[in-house]
């Protein structure tokens, strides 16, 4: 059924079309027929004909005139668009130059930080070998050794006698054993400190430190740590002093 009335109504378009077609010649011989008979209608013809090729004449000189302008208003628009790109373009490649220089510097630095590094380690290393392979002795600016003691930190007298103990018992001391590096570093730095105060003395060997003299009144500084704690504080100083002998006296080779 579909199929059918498909076909009817193209058929209806096709004959609607042929005979509009007929209707409108028909009408167009009639309206001659009738005009002819008309006093000059060749003239009146003539006349209309030019009439309307000047008004198409003038439409189309107005056309032209209007679409000039857009013409040109649109070529205006590119040139200007066409000189913001040009100026974009000088940026960017600018700007990408610039990034290419910067990035060749940036890789010319980076490749020179491994010597520079490499540098500064062997500086390191000389320095130390300079001023550590051995701590000179030197006459003590510290008068009153137990008063020295009293006033040192907790850490400080459990490290006067670590020194003592690594004396008496032939033992070294390395700092870079210790499981915690701060109070490794901090150990180091009293420890430097009392060599550079005469206290002690000290020869370091491949990075370790062999005690060659250290005061009589050092064995005392346990007691004295322990003597100002409570009895907390005693039982962790105690257990601090049992790890940091295991970690930082060694027998020595």
């Amino acid at each position: 059924m579909k199929e059918e009335y498909t076909g009817k109504k193209s058929t209806v378009g096709v004959h609607f079309f042929y005979v509009a077609l007929i209707l409108v010649l028909v009408i167009i011989l009639l309206a001659t027929r009738s005009w002819t008979d008309i006093p000059g209608f060749v003239r009146y013809l003539s006349v209309a004909a030019t009439i309307t090729s000047l008004v198409l004449a003038l439409l189309a000189i107005i056309y032209a005139f209007i679409s000039n302008s857009s013409v040109y208003q649109a070529i205006g628009h590119i040139e200007k668009a066409s000189t913001d790109l040009n100026v974009e373009i000088g940026f960017l490649k600018s700007t990408t130059q610039s990034l290419q220089d910067n990035t060749a510097m940036i890789v010319d630095s980076v490749s020179k930080v491994p010597g520079r590094l490499d540098d500064i380690s062997s500086k390191l290393n000389n320095l130390t070998t300079d001023t550590e392979t051995k701590m000179p002795q030197t006459s003590s600016v510290v008068k009153d050794v137990p008063s020295f003691i009293k006033h040192s930190s907790p850490n400080g007298q459990l490290l006067q006698y670590l020194c003592y103990l690594a004396k008496e018992q032939n033992k070294k001391i390395s700092f870079t054993a210790m499981a915690d590096q701060a109070q490794a570093r901090y150990f180091l730095g009293y420890f430097v400190a009392m060599s550079a105060a005469g206290l002690i003395e000290g020869k370091r060997e491949k990075g370790d430190y062999r005690i060659i003299s250290v005061p009589e009144e050092f064995k005392t500084a346990k007691e004295v740590c322990l003597s100002n704690s409570k009895d907390e504080e005693k039982m962790l100083r105690i257990k601090a002093l049992k790890k940091f002998e295991a970690e930082l006296l060694f027998q020595v080779e």
